[in-house]
């Protein structure tokens, strides 16, 4: 778990922005063509983003129910 750290906090940082008054902001200018047209756009991307959490958050949640099985078994098999 150590290693998914830095991408955890990256992914709460994209999804604190996505959805602040900032984020907002910065969509509008690009619409607007006030933004540089040699900057990346990429966190403007309503799909891409809203599709990137959730598909993370559907990992989390299948780890832990893997994890919960383990555990489950793995008590299973200290009872015997």
């Amino acid at each position: 778990m150590a290693l998914h750290q830095p991408l955890q906090t990256q992914l709460q940082e994209l999804s604190d922005y996505y959805g602040s008054a900032q984020w907002f902001r910065d969509y509008d200018d690009d619409c607007a063509g006030k933004l540089p047209k040699d900057l990346p756009r990429g966190v403007l991307s309503e799909d891409a983003i809203y599709h990137i959490l959730s598909d993370h958050a559907s990992v989390i949640a299948m780890l832990k129910k893997i994890l919960e099985s383990e555990q489950t078994r793995e008590g299973y098999h200290r009872e015997l």
